[in-house]
C-alpha cells in the first residue's frame, strides 16, 4: 500500500500553484474510475480537466512513479495537478483502500501486469504505427495499423485501449502481439495516441453514462472525426506522415503544410470590354478534405 503525506505530494508538484490546483480538483470531485491492483501498489484514475486525462501511480522498489496523459506532465517533468489530485485521493482514502485489499474486493485492472517484471518505458520495444484518414462527402474517419516488422490492422480501437488499460496482451496475428509490459509507442507517435485515447475515453463516458442512446464515434477499426477533431488531427500530424483516402482515391505519405493554395486568380475583361471575368488557374489540382473547405489535398 502506498503511504503518502501532504508534504510529500506538495514536494512532487512542479510548484505550489500546481499543488493547490490539485487539491481543488480533488475537492471538486474530478476523479473518475479510480481502480487499483490487489497489492495496492498500482493505481489508475481518470481526471477531468480541460480534457479527460489518465493518471497512473505505481510504487516500485520503494520509488513512486507517476504518469499523466496531459501535456503539462510531459513538458515540465514534475507532478501535474491531475496527479496531485489522485495522490490526494489515495492519501485521504487509505483506510478504505486497505480494508478493500484485506477483504479482496478491490477492483483489479492489472492481473497480468502485476505478475510480470516491471520494465521502464525507455527499455520497452517501440512499435511502428501507420495511420490512414478516410474522407468523403458524408464522414471523416481514421484507422490504424501497427507492428514491428509487419503492420497489422487494429480491428477494434476500443478493444485495443480496453485491453492495454487492463495490462492484457493484444493479439494481432502469429507474427505480432502488443504486450503493454514490453511494448510501447515511439515518442513521435505519442501525440497521436493521446489524441485517440482522449476521443476513446470521452466516448466511453458518453455512451456508458447517458440515459439516451448515444452513437459511438469509436466503432470497429474506425474513429469518426468531428470537424473540431479533424482540425486537432491535422495539428497532431504536422511534421508526420499519414495515408489519405479521399472520395475513394488513395494518397500515401501525405504531409501537412500550412501555406497558400497553389492556385492563381486572374481578372479579364469580357468581349464587350465592360464585364469582368474571374479565371481560377490550377483549381483542378485542389480537392477539399472537409465539407467546410478548411483543409485541402494538393
Amino acid at each position: 500500500m502506498i503511504q503518502l503525506t501532504d508534504a510529500e505530494i506538495k514536494n512532487r508538484c512542479e510548484n505550489d500553484s500546481v499543488y493547490k490546483r490539485g487539491i481543488e480538483y480533488y475537492l471538486a470531485g474530478r476523479i473518475h474510475n479510480f481502480t487499483y491492483n490487489k497489492a495496492g501498489t498500482v493505481f489508475q484514475a481518470f481526471v477531468m480537466g480541460t480534457s479527460l486525462y489518465r493518471v497512473m501511480v505505481q510504487r516500485y522498489h520503494g520509488e513512486l512513479y507517476t504518469s499523466c496523459t496531459c501535456p503539462a506532465k510531459a513538458k515540465y517533468g514534475g507532478d501535474c495537478k491531475h496527479i496531485a489530485a489522485v495522490l490526494m485521493y489515495i492519501k485521504n482514502n487509505q483506510a478504505e483502500i486497505e480494508d478493500n485489499l484485506k477483504n479482496k474486493v478491490a477492483y483489479d485492472l492489472f492481473k497480468e501486469f502485476e505478475e510480470r517484471e516491471y520494465i521502464p518505458d525507455e527499455l520497452k520495444q517501440p512499435v511502428n504505427i501507420e495511420v490512414t484518414l478516410e474522407s468523403d462527402q458524408l464522414n471523416t474517419s481514421l484507422s490504424l495499423r501497427m507492428g514491428i516488422d509487419k503492420l497489422y490492422v487494429v480491428k477494434s480501437i476500443k478493444k485495443f485501449f480496453d485491453d492495454i488499460d487492463e495490462g492484457m496482451v493484444v493479439e494481432f496475428g502469429k507474427g505480432f502481439s502488443f504486450d503493454p509490459s514490453v511494448n510501447t509507442f515511439k515518442d513521435e507517435d505519442m501525440k497521436l495516441i493521446k489524441f485517440l485515447r482522449e476521443i476513446y475515453e470521452i466516448d466511453k463516458i458518453n455512451t456508458e453514462n447517458s440515459y439516451y442512446r448515444v452513437d459511438s464515434v469509436v466503432s470497429g477499426k474506425y474513429v469518426r472525426l468531428t470537424p473540431s477533431n479533424l482540425e486537432k488531427f491535422i495539428e497532431v500530424m504536422n511534421g508526420s506522415h499519414f495515408n489519405l483516402v479521399l472520395d475513394g482515391k488513395s494518397y500515401y505519405d501525405v504531409d501537412v503544410a500550412f501555406e497558400d493554395l497553389p492556385i492563381n486568380f486572374k481578372l479579364e475583361k469580357g468581349n464587350n470590354g465592360k464585364n469582368l471575368r474571374l479565371i481560377v488557374e490550377e483549381i483542378e489540382k485542389v480537392r477539399a478534405l472537409d465539407r467546410k473547405g478548411n483543409f485541402f489535398c494538393v
